[in-house]
């Protein structure tokens, strides 16, 4: 079973897209801001890591070089964010983000691309 790691501060946020991704057949384990993920990702490995980019104590966009820098090349980074701006899209995906999903369309493609990206059915 694919293993995945949610890492958002919003816990309804949170609670919906652990369901949705439990649902789809994926492990999920969920962190409530950067340090909490940082501390996850370090003591287990995730096929996936989905963070949010506005947290308190370490930003997704903060995240995103250190999970990067410290990743296998089969784990894959999403980085989600109630923000559409040009520039936090611009700067999550230069930092090495594998996708950027804002938060108005996870429930219509979350799942479809979570699987495409791990190839899972």
């Amino acid at each position: 079973m694919k293993k995945i790691l949610i890492i958002e501060d919003n816990k309804f946020m949170r609670l919906l897209l652990k369901k949705s991704l439990i649902n789809a057949g994926y492990s999920v384990d969920v962190a409530q801001d950067g340090l909490e993920g940082i501390g996850a990702f370090i003591h287990k490995y995730y096929d996936l890591i989905l963070t949010d980019i506005n947290m308190p104590n370490c930003t997704g966009l903060d995240l995103i070089p250190y999970i990067k820098q410290k990743m296998h090349s089969n784990q894959k980074l999403f980085v989600i964010s109630a923000s559409n701006k040009s520039s936090n899209i611009s700067e999550a995906l230069g930092l090495g983000a594998d996708l950027f999903i804002a938060k108005k369309y996870l429930q219509t493609c979350l799942v479809s691309k979570v699987r495409r990206a791990l190839k899972t059915n």
